[in-house]
């Protein structure tokens, strides 16, 4: 299990942190407007996802790796919301919204019936899964 989980930290990582590589200096060397770098990285941070859940070996190993995820980001990131230079990287619509978006990922993961049709779904939408699980 815990190769599993290495290997699906390894894909997020190896999709996450080029993207994120190329889309930071963008918006401080263009005039991109907020919301569409705002777009742009729910748009990494959902495809980056769906990846690592294609890729893993089992869909206990994807949701553990996104619990993993998400308590290793949330003190990382109530610590850098006190930096002044954060209002001015990450675009939120309320205070304190991005802390919040990794434990609603491990939802995402987490609340889907994988023994069904498989990782597949999950990276589909929430509103797909609430209709099928149930319906067997």
């Amino acid at each position: 299990m815990l190769l599993q989980i290495s290997h699906c930290l390894g894909v997020l990582a190896t999709y996450i942190v080029p993207a994120l590589l190329i889309l930071v200096p963008v918006r401080f060397l263009t005039r991109l407007p907020s919301f569409i770098f705002r777009k742009l990285l729910h748009f990494i941070a959902f495809t980056g996802v769906s990846l690592m859940i294609l890729a893993a070996g089992s869909w206990q190993a994807a949701a553990l790796t996104s619990i993993l995820i998400a308590v290793a980001l949330y003190p990382v990131l109530a610590l850098l919301e006190r930096a002044t230079w954060y209002e001015k990287l990450l675009v939120q619509k309320t205070p304190g919204e991005i802390k919040k978006e990794p434990p609603a990922a491990v939802f995402h993961v987490c609340g889907s019936d994988f023994r069904r049709v498989g990782p597949v779904r999950p990276a589909a939408s929430r509103r797909c899964c609430d209709y099928h699980v149930g319906h067997r």
